[in-house]
This record gives structure tokens, C-alpha cells and sequence, in this order.
């Protein structure tokens, strides 16, 4: 007999994993401070997964694993590149992938991206759960697939469960019982591997900002993103020399996500147009700050004094 994990969605399991679990969804998901150690009563324990093994079980147990709410996973997903608009892409070339290899003894072919988020959506609200693996329509396999379609990409498969949730639902990973079975060392499932985002910008003022910014508005995703260091390696400074980096990195071949951000101003529109000819791995984004009505008349001081 062995040990299982399962992530829950709104307490709605799914990854089953047994003697293991799924690293690449704890990277997709969560950061090293979502992990809890936390007593709970065996009461408690979801009935979708033990049935009704510890309905009058007294005492409690120590739960160990992952918790995050629904709003903050999905922003993870979405700054790695995950949408709505992405994965109606992928659900796509996931119904053409099960149609190759036969997969599903029904047709998918009327099936929109839509209605497979309302059937996802029914069946974490109806908890209505299948472990017999039939693929003899669309509800019956996702209630025994994981909610998923076959050929779709992880990151797709879930965001679209995110999606069809609220944004304070709750997300989480448990551990417990593969960690006590022995399965997993505790050091081992609270490792979170991930890259981070670089932020190539024209000067230390932006980096700033913007590193403040994300540390007041978006605290859960700040171990994301990583600045370049202007003082302690002097770097230069410029919008020239922004586009000499980005051209350094590109020509590296890093293989990170990074985004050079421009300053939306002449110099940095002109030396962000020389980027155009350039051709640039996906990895590589290369954006100017955003149009905003209070900077369209803003006061300047230069060669001819004061303008707006």
C-alpha cells in the first residue's frame, strides 16, 4: 500500500500521485513561503479522495504541503506568458493531437474552448469526481482526467481550472502523506525551482521604482524578477546602452525571460526603433513605458526653459 499527494482547487482534487507527486506544478504555482506545516482534524480530510475513512475519526493530523489562494497562482502563471487567449490556442492543438492518436472514443470536434471551462466549472461546483477512466464523453473523461485535455500543455491545464474559480478560492498542495510515508524528504518538496525574469532597463532610477512598485502592489510575485546591479558593476546607463545590452544577452543566447523597457520619451522611442530589425528569441521582450494621461502635458525643464 502506498502514499498519495493530490493539489485541490477549491477543495476539488486532482494530480493523484502515488509515492510521489508533481514538482513542475509546485515551480508553476507556488513560492518556498507557501509551505505550512499545520494541525487540522482528521475530520477535516477530503472526502473526495478518502471517502468516508476519517468522517468520525478523532484527533488531528499535521498537514504539510502548499496553500495559496486561487487570484495569486493564476498571476504566477500569467507572467510566465499564460491567457486566456493562449490557452484557447492550446486547447486547439490539443483536440487535434487526441484526434490523431485516437484518444477519446467521442468526437471533440464541436467542443469550444468555452464549454470546456463551463464543464470544468460544473463539475468542481457539483464535486462530482471519477476514478474509472472513461473517455466515453467529455464529462465523464475530465471527471477521471484531471480535469484535462489530452495534448494540453501543462501551464493551459491550470489556468483553465484557475480560471473558472474565484480569486479567493483556495489552492493546495498536500504532501502529508507521501513526506510521513517517507516518500519525499521535506527539504526536497519545500525546493522550488524557477527562473527568474530579468529587467533590463535604461538607468538605476527605473529599477527603483519599479522593484518598489512590485514589493508594495505585488509582494507574491517580487522573487520573480531580477535587476540588473548599475553601482556594483557600472553598467551604463542610457538608452543606447540598453539596446548594446539587450544585443549582448541576445547574442549570448540566455535563455532566460527578459524584458528591456524603454523610457517612453525621443531618446528612448528612437533607440527602442533600432530593435525593430533585430531579431529576437521569444524569451526576449522589448517594451517602453505605457502612455498615461497625466504624462502628456507634464512640465519639463530644458535648453528654452519651462514647457508642457
Amino acid at each position: 500500500m502506498g502514499s498519495f499527494s493530490q493539489i485541490t482547487f477549491a477543495d476539488y482534487p486532482v494530480f493523484d500521485n502515488k509515492n510521489w507527486y508533481y514538482p513542475e506544478i509546485i515551480n508553476s504555482l507556488f513560492q518556498p513561503d507557501d509551505f505550512i506545516n499545520e494541525k487540522r482534524k482528521y475530520s477535516t480530510r477530503d472526502s473526495l479522495v478518502w471517502g468516508d475513512a476519517y468522517e468520525n475519526e478523532k484527533g488531528t493530523f499535521e498537514f504539510k504541503g502548499y496553500k495559496q489562494t486561487v487570484q495569486v497562482c493564476k498571476e504566477r502563471l500569467e507572467i510566465f506568458g499564460a491567457s486566456y487567449k493562449k490557452a484557447k490556442l492550446d486547447f486547439q492543438k490539443a483536440k487535434k493531437i487526441s484526434r490523431q492518436e485516437g484518444f477519446y472514443d467521442f468526437s471533440l470536434s464541436s467542443v469550444t474552448y468555452d464549454q470546456y471551462l463551463a464543464e470544468i466549472k460544473s463539475i468542481v461546483d457539483s464535486k462530482e469526481k471519477n476514478y474509472d477512466h472513461l473517455n466515453i464523453n467529455l464529462r465523464e473523461s475530465l471527471t477521471s482526467g484531471e480535469l484535462g485535455l489530452y495534448g494540453l500543455s501543462l501551464d493551459s491545464h491550470l489556468y483553465s481550472i484557475l480560471s473558472v474559480l474565484s480569486e479567493s478560492d483556495i489552492v493546495e498542495y498536500d504532501l502529508t502523506d507521501v513526506i510521513n510515508g517517507g516518500w519525499v524528504k521535506i527539504n526536497e518538496a519545500k525546493n522550488v525551482d524557477y527562473e527568474k525574469i530579468i529587467i533590463l532597463t535604461e538607468g538605476k532610477t527605473d529599477i527603483e521604482f519599479i522593484s518598489n512598485s512590485i514589493d508594495k502592489l505585488y509582494p507574491h510575485l517580487k522573487d520573480y524578477y531580477h535587476f540588473i546591479d548599475f553601482d556594483e558593476y557600472k553598467v551604463e546607463s542610457s538608452a543606447s546602452a540598453l539596446v548594446k545590452l539587450v544585443t549582448s544577452f541576445a547574442a549570448a543566447n540566455v535563455k532566460h525571460h527578459i524584458i528591456a523597457l524603454f523610457d517612453n520619451d525621443t531618446a528612448g522611442l528612437k533607440e527602442m526603433k533600432k530593435m525593430v530589425s533585430k531579431t529576437f528569441t521569444p524569451n526576449i521582450k522589448i517594451l517602453r513605458y505605457p502612455d498615461i494621461t497625466l504624462a502628456k502635458k507634464y512640465p519639463t525643464v530644458g535648453p528654452t526653459g519651462k514647457k508642457k
